[in-house]
């Protein structure tokens, strides 16, 4: 028995300690699998701190390119970079020294690719063609803003350019470009970024050159020739290609104790910037190691909590859950400071550069936080002095009506509301506020956007006036319709008319009053340029080119409307006398065919007549008026293709034509543009000027000339305008000899 229970005992004595290998097999099996996911996890939360940070620097290489593009093409649209005028140099060279922190030089490119110009000056690169160099090529090509991959420039130093074109009455002159050394934009947006202990940003081009490496003797480099096109590197090169953002692994190879070379395994998270013509890669790159230092510290603190939890198992995945849970929160919690830190810098860059005027409020003292550029403009005072007003020195209305509306911000979601604010000088505005709340510092802060409303005010209440005259008219209407019993359907159809004319009167007005402050804004700016001290006599002719210019637009608006006026009133009579229709169209093919006409759109004159047989009788300055304003509404809306004009005999009538190739006319308002006040677009933003009248006056001319008007069209295709006047040859024997046209 004894010896049985002994043999027992050792059984279970044994079968325990069987249990031990199968139990520690269980937990290596579960440490197994949960530290992989928390190393997946890892990575993957890595991977997109990465590409938050790569995504960080694109916007600020982007903001860059866009901000220099900007300067670039409005600097070339100066008549003294035009020219190439000695007083270009002038403008370089000051462009040159507000922008040589990052800014290396800045050149002017004749048309054929040839340097005639740079800043800081150097002999040696005027007069040298560089029409070979690729981006060169695309600009005399393309004619648009190129940015160039690195290249050895004339200057002697590997460079990026930015070009833009430079252009003269629409014809191509040559570029402006700035030269950028190819590290500095990397160290600006990259050098900053520190990532872990081996990790470090760097800047690709398109073609795989590294614009920056932190890595001595990297940057200017090919990343092929680097890594001896090692097969990782062109599946990253793939991958970039083909994808605007993602992540990977490349083997890189080091030195290592000045002989030997090692392979490290890098992953990396990529993230392409766009840039026009080309485009660029960040990359951010990191070893495994970099990775797994936290991941090794949790390793063993799981080992080490292994052996007690071999007792205390419960207490093992307890605290596993909460280590897991730890690093999450610690992952969430460094993500949102990242993207506060990114809204808060893109909040600041959109409010100070903000052609809107913009304040910042404290709604508990309505002290004014903060101000923008534009602010300053628009009120007078500078940002320093508005942040020591309050807005009360600003809006017109009571404390306590600018309490109200700020509760009203606050606690009910009134975002939008009309005030009177008082500039500097005493001027007081009608604005609109649209105010919403913001946080900043933890702070309620109101953000203001300001907009002048004082012109629309003054509109709306001419409108109003008109409106309540029209109103009063329909309502003398109403009066005598139903005094004459003339129906319902026909005061329906009065009261519709008379809405729809108003609407297009309304629509006219805010059309003709843009159409003619346009001239009128460069006439009162010109002529007060006219006044400054030592102006140049180039300048002074240029600046009064431009006056007559404006003035000529202005006096054929008016001319439209006085003639409108005049047809609407009866005043129009017919003056017919001995007319040469030859004489008028050929005028007409000079006046517009003048050598600053559009070189892209070809102008052509048949007459049907001989010049002996075209005189005939009629009126001669509506007959003139008629083609001209034909013609001009042809070559206005053909930006490229033809206009072609002239006339044909048909038994007893003449026949005139203009036809085009430009955007032409939906079917639908074919009968529409002969009315008055009519156009295709009915607003002040159309892509094309004009008051809407030219061809209402001409239907009009050519009805009391004995004709009639018309058209074919279709959008896309062109237009064909066709009108008759009746042959009345000149009962003459001795037949008036065609003018001369000198």
């Amino acid at each position: 028995m004894n010896m049985r229970k002994f043999k027992m005992n050792k059984f279970i004595s044994l079968n325990r300690y069987f249990f031990i290998p199968i139990a520690l097999i269980l937990f290596f099996l579960s440490f197994y699998l949960i530290y992989g996911d928390i190393k997946n996890n890892t990575i993957n939360d890595f991977n997109k701190e990465q590409l938050l940070l790569a995504e960080t620097a694109s916007q600020g290489i982007t903001y860059f390119f866009d901000d220099y593009q900007s300067e670039l093409e409005f600097l070339a649209k100066f008549k003294e970079i035009i020219d190439f005028s000695d007083e270009s140099k002038a403008l370089m060279a000051n462009y040159y020294e507000t922008h040589k922190s990052i800014v290396t030089a800045i050149t002017r490119i004749d048309k054929s690719g040839v340097i005639q110009y740079t800043y800081p000056y150097n002999q040696s690169a005027i007069g040298r063609d560089i029409s070979y160099q690729n981006h060169i090529q695309q600009i005399l090509v393309n004619q648009k803003p190129v940015l160039s991959d690195v290249f050895m420039s004339a200057q002697g130093f590997l460079a990026i350019a930015l070009h833009v074109p430079v252009f003269k009455n629409k014809s191509f002159v040559g570029s402006l470009a700035v030269l950028i050394p190819i590290d500095e934009l990397g160290k600006l947006y990259l050098g900053k970024i520190k990532n872990r202990k081996n990790g470090h940003a760097w800047l690709l081009s398109e073609n795989g050159v590294e614009i920056y490496c932190p890595v001595s003797g990297h940057t200017g480099k090919s990343i092929l020739e680097i890594t001896e096109h090692e097969a990782s590197t062109l599946e990253m090169l793939e991958k970039i290609k083909n994808n605007k953002t993602g992540t990977g692994k490349i083997t890189h190879k080091e030195g290592y104790e000045e002989v030997k070379t090692k392979e490290l395994d890098l992953f990396y998270a990529f993230y392409r910037i766009p840039l026009g013509n080309t485009y660029w890669t960040i990359l951010i790159s990191y070893q495994k190691t970099d990775i797994y230092i936290a991941l090794s510290r949790l390793r063993n603190r799981l080992i080490f909590v292994f052996s007690l939890l071999f007792i205390a198992l419960s207490f093992y995945f307890y605290s596993l859950t909460k280590v897991r849970n730890l690093l999450r929160e610690e992952t969430k919690r460094k993500e949102a400071e990242k993207t506060l830190l990114k809204s808060e810098e893109k909040f600041r860059k959109i409010f100070d550069d903000h052609a809107a005027v913009k304040l910042l409020i404290d709604p508990n003292t309505c002290k004014i936080i903060d101000a923008n550029k534009s602010a300053a403009n628009y009120y007078g005072w500078s940002c320093d002095d508005l942040k020591k007003m309050q807005v009360g020195q600003l809006d017109l209305n009571s404390s306590e009506e600018i309490k109200r509306r700020i509760e009203g911000v606050l606690f009910e979601n009134k975002d939008q509301f009309e005030s009177k604010h008082q500039l500097k000088d005493g001027l007081v505005r009608d604005v609109e506020i649209l105010c919403s709340k913001i946080k900043i510092d933890h702070q309620d802060v109101l953000h203001l956007i300001i907009h002048d409303i004082s012109k629309r005010k003054t509109a709306e209440q001419l409108l109003q006036e008109k409106t309540d005259k029209i109103e009063l008219q329909n309502k003398k209407y109403q009066k005598v319709n139903e005094a004459l019993n003339q129906t319902n359907r026909e005061l329906i159809k009065a009261k519709e008319k008379a809405e729809e004319s108003d609407r297009i009167k309304t629509a006219f007005l805010h059309n003709i009053s843009h159409e003619i402050r346009t001239p009128m804004n460069a006439i009162v700016g010109f002529s007060g340029l006219l006044n400054t001290p030592d102006l140049q006599a180039e300048d002074s002719q240029h600046y009064t080119d431009l006056i007559i210019q404006s003035s000529d637009q202005l006096l054929s608006i008016i001319n439209d409307i006085v003639s409108v006026a005049s047809i609407e009133a009866g005043e129009e009579k017919v003056q017919e006398k001995e007319v040469n229709i030859n004489f008028i169209c050929k005028q007409i093919k000079e006046q517009f065919g003048s050598a600053d006409s559009n070189p892209d759109v070809s102008f052509g004159l048949q007459t049907g007549l001989a010049d002996e047989a075209s005189c005939v009788v009629s009126d001669s300055i509506k007959l003139t008026q008629i083609l001209t304003n034909l013609v001009d509404n042809a070559l206005k809306f053909t930006p490229k293709g033809f206009v072609n004009f002239g006339y044909t005999r048909k038994d007893e009538l003449l026949e005139f034509y203009v036809e085009d190739s430009g955007i032409g006319i939906p079917a639908d308002m074919h009968n529409e543009i002969f009315k008055r006040f009519r156009q295709v677009e009915l607003t002040s933003a159309r892509s094309y000027g004009g008051s809407g009248l030219g061809l209402a006056i001409s239907k009009t001319y050519v009805e009391m000339l004995g004709g009639s008007i018309g058209l074919s069209s279709e959008v896309g295709k062109g237009s064909v305008f066709t009108f008759t006047l009746p042959y009345k040859r000149v009962n003459s024997e001795a037949t008036a000899k065609l003018p001369s046209m000198t």
